[in-house]
């Protein structure tokens, strides 16, 4: 089970890191449309991302008993994290600034919305970070 656990774990970010890649190819070829029609579906997609990574910690461990004080060094993400936040406030900017919102919910959702993709982009880095050290700590125990 705790192969299972780490290939789910790593299909399914390698799926998030692919969408944020297109996002990235599509707002720099200046597909705007498209881009913002994706930038949704990246966020549905790293909620569901962060669901599956913690379903797969628990198959992993074959259970909710799991042991978080694991002694991980987390500043490794931040080549991670920090490039891609970057990235998306940049296409992000652009995009904004070509597409004009038509009502005051569609501006409030399109300032909102690369905050909280960052946020759980980054959450979904770290569990991620987390499942291949714990991975790693059930195969030495």
């Amino acid at each position: 089970m705790e192969y299972f656990g780490i290939i789910v774990s790593f299909f399914i970010y390698l799926s998030l890191i692919a969408i944020l890649v297109l996002y990235f190819i599509a707002a720099f070829n200046k597909k705007y449309e498209f881009s913002n029609a994706l930038f949704p579906f990246v966020f549905l997609h790293s909620l569901f991302t962060f669901l599956i990574l913690y379903w797969a910690l628990v198959i992993m461990n074959r259970g909710f008993k799991i042991v978080y004080n694991l002694d991980i060094k987390y500043y490794l993400t931040l080549f991670i994290i920090v490039p891609i936040t970057i990235l998306i406030g940049l296409c992000d900017f652009k995009i904004r600034e070509v597409n004009a919102c038509k009502n005051k919910f569609d501006k409030v959702f399109r300032y909102l919305l690369p905050v909280f993709v960052v946020l759980v982009f980054t959450l979904c880095t770290l569990l991620f970070f987390f499942n291949c050290h714990y991975f790693n700590f059930l195969k030495s125990w």
